[in-house]
């Protein structure tokens, strides 16, 4: 009778655990977005903007702020140029018209333009698969974390579960601050609160330690180890067994995470092309001065140096697919989802969403019984 009680107050938690209302599956579904952050429940045809607003809020581009330095140099160089031709041309005295000598021929700019458009399509390219295959780890993360969590509310219950739950919770947060050299306790404690008493030694034990998300996934270990003893009839130990082998997962992707982080792209290339880029647009005024009007100069020149260094800084952002980018990203709880209104509600049914239909089927007696440690 003691293990039937058990059994029955093991699935009465289960069912707690997970949302089975309506509304909660539609939370679910809303909460679901895209990576540029559009909703899936609003997708179609018409949620991307059309060519005209792209092109009204060229000057609202953020990759634009970035380059604003290099593309005022560049400008205010063009103008210079094109205003020293003009008064050698027009007004300077006669024997200062040597100035105009100084021109460069076309054909220089030309040669290397080939060359140009090779290399900035292979930095670009070398960069999007950094982008990418940081793109299908975290991918990866989010699937180990959402098994971790249907193991765990399907199999454990009281302080084991709500430890287990905690760490899971933490850990793409904690891989975050890793990845990104920063530290915010608040924003893992704003988890942890959430299942665990205020407080908790763990906050302080994984903040402080020099590789948050090994440190995360050691404790999550030792928070599960009392499964390998449990008396046989429970089955934990193939539970603990399951588990164990999506933290060697999450071990080995916080691996591979650190490889892209500390592997940047060689220095000296990229600076090779900085400078290339550079020289390039400086001297294009010379090369046009003499195609073209002198009022079009700066205007071709800052089209070409727009060009050149968008694509160049887009580069340089996607490189690094655990920063920051160009969006804003404060890590403040405060503004944040990462709450405790936040995870009782959402988190649990974005982590476990696959087994939310599960609850309505009627359930035989299950031999799995919660371990208390």
């Amino acid at each position: 009778m003691s293990l039937e009680r058990e059994m029955v107050q093991s699935r009465s938690a289960i069912d707690r655990s997970i949302p089975t209302s309506e509304d909660a599956v539609h939370q679910l579904v809303a909460e679901l977005t895209t990576d540029d952050g559009y909703p899936v429940s609003i997708l179609d045809d018409n949620t991307r903007p059309d060519w005209v607003s792209e092109l009204l809020t060229t000057f609202n581009s953020r990759v634009l702020v970035r380059i604003a330095d290099r593309m005022g140099l560049t400008i205010a160089w063009s103008i210079y140029v094109t205003v020293i031709f003009w008064w050698a041309e027009t007004l300077a005295p006669e024997d200062l018209g040597l100035v105009m000598q100084f021109t460069i021929p076309g054909w220089p700019h030309e040669l290397v333009g080939g060359f140009l458009s090779i290399l900035l399509v292979f930095r670009t390219d070398q960069a999007y698969d950094r982008f990418w295959e940081g793109r299908k780890l975290w991918s990866e993360v989010y699937s180990r974390c959402r098994s971790l969590a249907r193991l765990t509310l399907s199999n454990l219950d009281g302080y084991v579960a709500e430890m287990t739950m905690a760490h899971i919770a933490a850990f793409p947060i904690s891989l975050k601050q890793h990845l990104r050299g920063s530290r915010n306790p608040a924003e893992i404690a704003a988890i942890f609160n959430t299942y665990l008493p205020p407080n908790s030694t763990v906050i302080d034990v994984v903040t402080r330690s020099n590789n948050m998300p090994v440190t995360m996934l050691l404790s999550m270990s030792q928070a599960c180890s009392p499964l390998r003893s449990a008396p046989r009839y429970t089955n934990l130990d193939v539970v603990w067994e399951e588990i164990e082998g999506h933290v060697r997962a999450l071990q080995d992707i916080v691996s591979e995470c650190e490889k892209i982080k500390c592997t940047p792209l060689p220095l000296s290339y990229n600076r090779h092309a900085s400078r290339f880029f550079s020289v390039f647009t400086l001297t294009l005024p010379f090369a046009l001065i003499k195609e073209t009007s002198p009022v079009l100069v700066p205007a071709i020149t800052a089209f070409v140096a727009w060009i050149l260094f968008v694509t160049e800084e887009i580069g340089h952002t996607i490189e690094d697919p655990f920063g920051k980018g160009l969006v804003t990203d404060p890590d403040d709880v405060a503004v944040s989802h990462t709450s405790g209104v936040f995870l009782p509600r959402h988190f649990l049914a974005c982590l476990v969403n696959a087994i939310t239909l599960e609850a309505h089927v009627p359930h035989e007696p299950s031999p799995l019984s919660p371990h208390k440690s």
